[in-house]
């Protein structure tokens, strides 16, 4: 059941988004002038404005953005939380594994603060969120391949998912921090895309993973059945006496 409500989380923020692109008045960093949300021009930050780059009010955008964010956020908690025992598993790897889930679950608080902190009106405040949610998903993605690459119950596709994922991660931090600026056409749209990618990308990594957990945690059950089931006969079992 959790692994389904982590997976709504995410379609959640999908419909919310999208809705939230259909209403934004328009208006981007270079041009205030468009009419809508342009895929290629306006980032995800832009639908949770107060006030739209056009200067038109942007409130049912922003509510959107704010239900969809904050629902995908604690849904990204929630799922590091709830992978935690999966992972931890592993004696060898147990410390490994809560420090990568601790890292997951600042990162799903963090996108929380990206939902709560309009960039139009607390953009330190905003950045750094942004910040704290990529480089902390970067960190529990990278350990977490480790702790699941050396675990009987999780098949080594899911370590490869998360190393792929946190290669994802680290192009997209090094393309922000040397990438081309957005005060030109060109560094707009490249910062742009990448976003959205990076954005997609954690949406799948996590309905994928939560997949693989929850096959996961059916494999440990099995693995417990049994071995509980011939201490079981023999507790059963009379005695010749």
């Amino acid at each position: 059941m959790i692994w389904r409500m982590i997976r709504a989380a995410i379609l959640c923020f999908v419909v919310c988004a999208g809705a939230g692109m259909v209403a934004y008045p328009g208006g981007t960093r270079l041009d205030p002038g468009t009419v809508g949300y342009s895929f290629t021009q306006n980032a995800f930050s832009d639908l949770g404005r107060t006030v739209a780059r056009n200067g038109e009010p942007n409130a049912t955008s922003a509510t959107l953005f704010v239900l969809g964010l904050t629902a995908a956020g604690l849904g990204l908690a929630v799922f590091f939380v709830a992978l935690l025992p999966l992972a931890s598993n592993h004696s060898r790897a147990r410390g490994v594994a809560w420090f990568a889930c601790l890292a997951g679950i600042v990162a799903g608080v963090a996108y929380v603060a990206v939902a709560w902190t309009p960039a139009d009106r607390v953009p330190f405040e905003h950045v750094m969120a942004e910040r704290w949610a990529f480089r902390s998903f970067l960190v529990a993605s990278v350990l977490l391949g480790f702790v699941t690459a050396g675990s009987s119950i999780f098949p080594f596709r899911a370590a490869a998912a998360w190393w792929f994922f946190g290669v994802l991660l680290l192009t997209f931090i090094l393309i922000g921090v040397f990438g081309p600026s957005r005060r030109t056409e060109a560094g707009l749209i490249v910062q742009v895309v990448a976003q959205k990618v990076i954005v997609f990308s954690a949406l799948v990594i996590v309905a994928f993973q939560s997949c693989e957990a929850e096959r996961a945690a059916q494999r440990l059950a099995t693995n417990a059945r049994r071995m509980r089931g011939p201490s079981a006969a023999l507790a059963v079992q009379p005695s010749d006496s």
